[in-house]
C-alpha cells in the first residue's frame, strides 16, 4: 500500500485534467502516477483504463469467475 502526499496528489490532479477526455477517474490517475514512481509496468486491473495509459501491460481481471486476460500486446 502506498499513501499519496502532497506531490502525488498535484501530479494526479495534472494527469486528470491533462487527459480529461479519456473518462479515467482520479483514483486512474493516482495509479499511473505510483506506477510511474516505483517503475511497475503491468496491472491486475478491472476495466481498460490502464490500457489507455500506453506503456504499461494490463492484466485484466474479469469480474465473472476472475478470468486472466493478458492484454500487454494489445497497445
Amino acid at each position: 500500500m502506498h499513501s499519496l502526499v502532497k506531490p502525488d496528489i498535484q501530479q494526479t490532479w495534472s494527469v486528470f485534467r491533462r487527459f480529461s477526455d479519456k473518462n479515467w477517474s482520479f483514483t486512474d490517475c493516482s495509479s499511473k502516477i505510483v506506477m510511474e514512481q516505483f517503475q511497475i509496468s503491468t496491472a491486475f486491473v478491472f476495466d481498460h483504463h490502464f490500457r489507455q495509459f500506453g506503456s504499461y501491460g494490463a492484466k485484466a481481471l474479469l469480474s465473472k469467475g476472475l478470468t486472466f486476460l493478458d492484454k500487454t500486446s494489445d497497445r
